[in-house]
């Protein structure tokens, strides 16, 4: 495969970041809107918003795809890893990614429909509304247990010239437990359980925002590695199966 397709597969966290970003500034949803408005002040709000908003839905749509050549590039690099053995961990990750990446695509549309008649009833807009950003910020889980696919295979990797740093492994594992605390805005409008506040937003949304781009250096820094051992020829394993192990007291 090309170094340079590797690349932007490695790079496609980054990417995605910026997709998503430029569309909430677009909407003038960085920060998100309060979940404490009104039916009438969230119809205003679409109605004033209206293209903005489409825009930021088509936005997310575009993330989707990034997203999943990330998690793609990522899950190869696990792959490796798991060479010689079952590949748990890399579809564990895999599969958590491609949810994640399905959530982009929920967002959008909840977002599309509340804009797309913002004439109707209002109770009706205001659901979709909240559907959309409860959706955004609630279904942590995906996220979760691809951190932890992620840092189990990587601290799993006993070899001599590991595909990852150890330290990623760690940090995998500290973002593991960040993530969750966006599911409590289930029980706040206001405050720092809101999902504007604290603990659903700002600590949940700057992990991810981390994770992404370290994880992308990451897998950047691996895939680069990779492309120098197998050159532009077809990617074969053979190569890191047989590599030296170090030998780990059990």
């Amino acid at each position: 495969m090309s170094k340079y397709l590797r690349a932007v597969c490695a790079w496609s966290g980054v990417i995605t970041l910026v997709f998503m970003f430029a569309g909430m500034i677009v909407a003038g949803w960085l920060p998100v809107p309060s979940p404490d408005m009104t039916a009438g002040q969230v119809v205003a709000m679409y109605q004033q918003k209206q293209d903005r908003i489409r825009f930021f839905a088509m936005m997310n749509l575009c993330s989707a795809g990034w997203s999943m050549m990330w998690f793609a590039a990522i899950s190869a690099q696990l792959r490796r890893i798991e060479s010689g053995r079952s590949p748990m961990w890399t579809y564990l990750q895999l599969g958590a990614g491609v949810c994640s990446s399905f959530l982009f695509c929920v967002q959008a549309l909840m977002w599309t429909v509340a804009a797309y008649r913002p004439e109707r009833n209002p109770e009706i807009t205001q659901a979709f509304h909240d559907a959309a950003f409860l959706w955004f910020l609630m279904p942590f889980v995906f996220a979760t247990v691809g951190c932890v696919a992620i840092a189990c295979c990587v601290l799993e990797d006993r070899s001599l010239d590991p595909v990852y740093p150890r330290w990623i492994g760690w940090a995998n594992l500290y973002f593991a437990f960040g993530f969750p605390m966006a599911m409590f805005t289930t029980y706040a409008k206001t405050g720092p359980f809101a999902w504007d506040g604290l603990f659903p937003w700002w600590i949940p949304v700057i992990d991810y925002t981390t994770w992404s781009v370290l994880m992308s250096w990451a897998t950047h820094r691996a895939s680069n590695r990779q492309h120098a051992e197998e050159g532009e020829a077809m990617a074969i394993d053979l190569a890191y199966a047989l590599r030296e192990r170090e030998v780990v007291p059990a």
